[in-house]
Formats: C-alpha cells, sequence, structure tokens
C-alpha cells in the first residue's frame, strides 16, 4: 500500500525563544521539512526559538499574522547557496525568509539548526 502524500501547503506554526520569551509565526508556503529549531528573529537576542511543532491551537494562531514563511526555492535560488543547505533542499527541506507586504526584495536565509 503506497502512503498517501498530505500537503501542507499554507499551514502556519509558531517558534518561541526561551531566552527572550518572543514568540513568531510561521507559514509554510509549500510542502517540506522545516527544522525545529532557529536562530532567535529578536535583534541582539542571540537565543534560539524552538517548534510548537503545528500544535498552536487554530483559534490562536489563525488570525496571527506570520513573520517567516518557509518555501521551496528555486534551482537557480540553491545554486548559490552552501553545500549543506542544497543537500537540505534536496532532501525536501524548504528555506525561511522574512515576510514581506510589497514582495519586493525576499531573499532567502539558510536556517542555523540548533
Amino acid at each position: 500500500m503506497e502512503a498517501k502524500k498530505i500537503d501542507h501547503k499554507d499551514r502556519k506554526n509558531m517558534y518561541l525563544c526561551k531566552t527572550c520569551g518572543i514568540a513568531v509565526v510561521s507559514v509554510d508556503r509549500d510542502s517540506g521539512t522545516t527544522p525545529f529549531q532557529i536562530a532567535c528573529l529578536t535583534s541582539g537576542c542571540g537565543g534560539l526559538a524552538s517548534s510548537f511543532f503545528y500544535s498552536v491551537p487554530p483559534a490562536y494562531i489563525q488570525e496571527a499574522n506570520p513573520v517567516i514563511e518557509w518555501y521551496k526555492p528555486t534551482d537557480e535560488e540553491v545554486s548559490g547557496l552552501s553545500k549543506a543547505t542544497q543537500e537540505h533542499v534536496k532532501k525536501g527541506g524548504l528555506l525561511m525568509r522574512r515576510v514581506r507586504r510589497d514582495e519586493e526584495d525576499r531573499q532567502p536565509t539558510e536556517a542555523r539548526p540548533g
């Protein structure tokens, strides 16, 4: 029996930094793998933000505006990244970038696992 592929596009998650206590909401623009920890996005913090593993109640996160998005990069974008990140993408990993309202200048960010 073949496993059914689940489409996780547009699903939201939350990452919480235990150092500064700030939480950020993310959204998956494509299906794929995301890291369980990312560098905290708070200026000067330096901590690690941990994933809630998509377990935040929908009523709480549904209306939240995402700060970061996870997406599948183009082949051209991948070619300019580190070998480790290229391998991550090859295995189904998504890349992170900040959500921008104007859709301009969105650059991939190499997630630094904790």
